[in-house]
């Protein structure tokens, strides 16, 4: 019996995919035994003109997940979050890039960082907005951050529900780096801004979104990126 990925194609757009053992297509599709072993199978293709082709590959699935390690050991980086076609997500730093410092030191400015799940817009509209030349600023801190395999730029400042996803993948990171708690007891900086005197922080102890911190608060900063 053989394992295949059974595909369908309409205007060139693979709109359905499936792992499966016994097959059975008769108006409708039938799936039984589906294979926990996904390597060193086949994959088969129906076709717009009604006919199927076949192709052997080594790997069936490139999916991601929670607590993939990046780099060696984990030096680039840590999956947190995989979106729901198991290619894309959210990767967070392995270690804190700054043990505390400011969000910003002019309270009487609101940036327009408003995003609770955009933190990607928020860091680009902090590093327009904020002067940078005296101090460095957790977006900037970020956005400096590299590893052994990638560079400055790559990352950002998560918004307040990236922080919330870093949060729920807590123990998968551990797990994965063998350490008992990456992360800081006190607060961390989001890059969601509340008003010109304040922005969100969320506390890793805890697991909650925390009231709206001072921008001149110390907090701790963990970078994201996304792939």
């Amino acid at each position: 019996m053989r394992t295949v990925l059974v595909v369908f194609i309409i205007e060139s757009n693979i709109t359905f995919g499936l792992i499966a053992q016994d097959v059975d297509i008769d108006g409708k599709l039938k799936v039984s035994n589906v294979p926990e072993d996904l390597y060193s199978t086949e994959i088969v293709i129906y076709q717009l003109d009604g006919t199927f082709a076949k192709h052997v590959i080594n790997a069936l699935s490139s999916d991601h997940y929670v607590g993939e390690l990046k780099g060696v050991g984990g030096v680039d980086g840590i999956v947190l979050w995989v979106d729901h076609t198991g290619e894309h997500g959210l990767i967070c730093s392995p270690e804190d890039v700054s043990i505390g410092v400011v969000w910003d030191n002019n309270t009487a400015a609101l940036r327009n960082a408003s995003s609770h799940w955009n933190g990607h817009y928020n860091t680009h509209t902090l590093m327009i907005t904020q002067d940078t030349m005296s101090t460095e600023y957790p977006a900037e801190i970020c956005v400096k951050y590299a590893t052994p395999s990638t560079t400055a730029g790559d990352r950002y400042l998560p918004a307040i529900d990236e922080l919330s996803k870093m949060w729920h993948a807590k123990y998968e990171i551990n797990k994965a780096l063998n350490i008992d708690n990456t992360f800081s007891d006190s607060p961390y900086w989001s890059s969601s801004e509340v008003n010109s005197a304040g922005a969100w922080g969320f506390d890793f102890r805890l697991g909650i979104q925390n009231s709206p911190s001072l921008k001149l608060d110390n907090n701790i900063v963990r970078a994201v990126r996304v792939f």
